[in-house]
């Protein structure tokens, strides 16, 4: 009644049933599926399925919700029977997130499905059973920095988590792989930064399953984005694969075949704690299919790990091995640094095949691009090349040792060649080996920086034999000689006019065969001679010469320096200061010739003399005349001056301080100088001591300068007339 006059209206009152209907509906659902839970342990048996929506399958039994763990346990015979290959457990809940999954490997789970999304890590173990695999077939992309820890016993079998799904999400994954456990890899997997820590596989002497991680043929890790991988005493065997820039710390890289292309990195770095294990067989036509390989086309830096050589199709058998003369490339790269610490350049190293392993010759190749290691069968004579110094510098002696290993055979007589380059070291040639141990062959000779790093080899040939020896190589790198520069003038005192040739010198502090080459700058004092700008050195007997040749205008002194700037086999070098000091002299001294004074007691006195340089060459500039006491130069209009051959020169004159100073406008060897009145002002008192004859009161001092500013003073006297 209550209800009916509330609600008069009998549509609202059917919704209002519905609702109350479909709200218990509901209720009724969510008491059946459970609350979403934030961690769940997989049962695996409750449900009709096997999908993790599937409430029955979980404890507490409610679906997995976001932020929570999903742990898999090991479990009962019932609910995952041991004749089953597997727990198989399906995700079909899209878009998870969870923070972590802890998943015992004993019972072999295999859960596939849709992807999920991790923030926090991951966590394997193992309950009873050896060498169990848990395959994780769900995409998984990190959300956030994870932790992955791997662990089973330190005996028994190893166990595998295979994530057949590859790796996604651009954050740090650190894996701990302890003891008996492995991670594989399948896929492109690609995400942050990766360090992976073990408990020891660095030697290689197990099997890098024992706590490793596997990455199979075509798959790879952080190939495409290029984010770093770190080993740190454990272990990464690979199957032909690309990763991204590879660092091992105490731990074992194995490259097994089959494969089909070389193990590829940006850059790898090993420590002398490392080891690297490669594997070969009969027939080395194809890298990844019959031999491994370590290639990158940045650095590798071996830095004394170790090598390992595996003969396929292993120890155990070693049906197929390699022929004598067979070469293996095992790296190859940009840069090559470091050796391997078992392994010198020209040390042999055995493979695994017990009780007939065959023996390898290692060679170090940095000379040439891709640098490389490579590994030579032998099964005769080899050959170990080494040089003394090992670090020479041009023109140095360097002696070059071949010692002949025959493999405890009787060692025969025979002979070596020592090649640089491939060709014949000059001198070199067919050196005989000493009959009595040690068995070597020596040669003495040098080289030259520019051709450094210099491809040496030593190639035996035993008398009698057709047994071909592999030859043994060396790279020497060499370094520039140094120089000393001097200058030479053969006629220290120079002529104004004549030309003047320096010669510098550059001598190696190592003299034979290659000789300086380059150009030499010469300078006076500290300015360059622009007329020698660059000249060419030109090799002589013992050294390299390069000459300047010029002519000086004026007198005085130069020092002279050489500056060599060095090539692709010496240094550079310049002479010392001052060396040598050319002196430059006028050609020769000014003479003064028909000299006559005339008028000096009249009105229009005239002056007239001729003065040359002594030797007849173009060489008087400038006059400078003083007249005695009571004589003036009044005025400059009547000055007249003429050259040898009659015709009149351009001049300057100019009258300071009682001195009349003519300055040529073109040098002349000779010149006829003629004042006249009104240039001369003869004082009444002058004339009456000309009149007595009085010497000290008639001379007139001429000063000539030629060029070269060499100056001579001449007396003129005056005659009356």
């Amino acid at each position: 009644m209550r209800f009916s006059r509330v609600y008069k209206d009998g549509l609202t009152n059917r919704l209002c049933r519905l609702v109350l209907l479909l709200a218990l509906a509901l209720c009724a659902t969510a008491v059946a599926a459970g609350p979403a839970a934030a961690n769940s342990t997989w049962t695996g048996g409750g449900g009709a399925t096997t999908n993790w929506s599937d409430a029955s399958n979980w404890s507490p039994a409610a679906v997995p919700g976001a932020g929570g763990t999903l742990t898999f346990p090991e479990l009962s015979a019932t609910a995952c029977p041991t004749a089953a290959t597997s727990c198989f457990s399906a995700n079909d809940i899209p878009g998870l997130s969870v923070t972590r999954l802890d998943i015992d490997a004993a019972d072999s789970y295999a859960i596939t499905g849709d992807g999920i999304t991790l923030t926090g890590g991951l966590t394997t173990l193992r309950g009873s059973d050896q060498g169990a695999e848990a395959t994780l077939g769900v995409p998984i992309t990190l959300g956030a920095a994870n932790a992955w820890v791997l662990d089973a016993p330190s005996t028994g079998l190893p166990d595998y988590l295979d994530l057949s799904a590859p790796l996604a999400g651009d954050y740090p994954l650190t894996v701990d792989i302890a003891n008996h456990n492995a991670l594989a890899l399948n896929g492109d997997n690609e995400v942050g930064a990766v360090n992976v820590t073990g408990t020891g596989a660095g030697s290689c002497a197990a099997d890098v399953n024992n706590g490793g991680v596997d990455i199979r043929d075509g798959n790879g890790l952080n190939s495409t984005d290029g984010d770093p991988i770190t080993l740190t005493d454990t272990g990464l065997q690979v199957e032909g694969t690309s990763v991204g820039p590879l660092s091992s710390v105490a731990s074992c890289l194995k490259l097994t075949m089959p494969s089909t292309a070389p193990f590829t990195v940006p850059s790898a770095t090993f420590d002398s704690a490392s080891a690297i294990d490669f594997s070969v067989q009969d027939t080395p036509t194809t890298v990844g299919t019959d031999f491994t390989q370590l290639s990158s086309g940045g650095t590798v830096a071996l830095g004394g790990a170790s090598l390992n050589i595996s003969n396929v199709p292993g120890s155990a058998s070693c049906t197929s091995p390699p022929g004598a003369g067979t070469m293996y490339t095992f790296v190859s790269a940009g840069t090559l640094t470091g050796t391997f610490g078992n392994a010198p350049n020209g040390g042999t190293i055995e493979d695994d095949c017990a009780g007939s392993s065959d023996e390898y010759v290692i060679n170090y190749n940095t000379a040439t691009s891709p640098e490389t290691v490579t590994a030579t069968v032998i099964a005769a004579p080899r050959t170990t090349l080494s040089a003394t110094p090992s670090s020479p510098v041009t023109n140095q002696a360097v002696g070059l040792t071949a010692t002949i290993t025959l493999n405890g055979d009787p060692v025969q007589t025979g002979t070596v060649d020592f090649e640089a380059g491939g060709v014949t070291i000059p001198g070199c040639g067919a050196e005989p080996v000493s009959t009595a141990g040690p068995y070597v062959a020596t040669c003495q000779t040098s080289f030259a920086a520019a051709s450094s790093p210099v491809a040496l080899s030593a190639a035996f040939t035993q008398t009698g034999s057709d047994e071909a020896a592999p030859a043994g190589t060396y790279s020497l790198r060499v370094g520039k000689d140094s120089t000393s520069t001097a200058v030479a003038l053969y006629t220290p005192t120079v002529v104004i006019g004549k030309s003047a040739t320096y010669t510098a010198t550059v001598k190696p502090a190592h003299s034979g065969p290659t000789e300086p080459s380059g150009t030499v700058e010469f300078f006076d004092g500290r300015k360059k001679i622009t007329s020698c700008p660059t000249r060419p050195l030109y090799a002589r007997a013992s050294a390299s010469t390069a000459t300047c040749t010029l002519s000086y205008p004026f007198v005085g002194s130069h020092p002279i320096t050489a500056k060599y700037g060095g090539d692709g086999s010496f240094t550079g070098s310049a002479s010392s200061p001052a060396q040598p000091e050319a002196v430059v002299e006028s050609i020769g001294r000014p003479t003064l010739s028909a000299t006559s004074i005339r008028g000096l007691a009249k009105r229009a006195p005239k002056l007239a003399f001729t003065v040359s340089d002594g030797k007849n060459e173009p060489a008087l500039s400038a006059i400078a005349i003083s007249p005695p006491r009571g004589i003036i130069f009044a005025a400059r209009k009547r000055i007249v001056v003429k050259g040898a051959n009659g015709k009149r020169l351009k001049f300057t004159a100019k009258v300071s301080k009682g001195r009349l100073t003519i300055t040529l406008e073109k040098a002349a060897s000779k010149v006829s100088v003629t004042i006249a009145s009104p240039s001369i002002s003869v004082s009444k008192r002058l004339a009456a001591r000309v009149k007595a004859k009085k010497a000290k009161s008639t001379t007139f001092t001429v000063r000539v300068t030629d060029i070269g500013h060499m100056r001579t003073k001449l007396r003129l006297k005056l005659a009356s007339t």
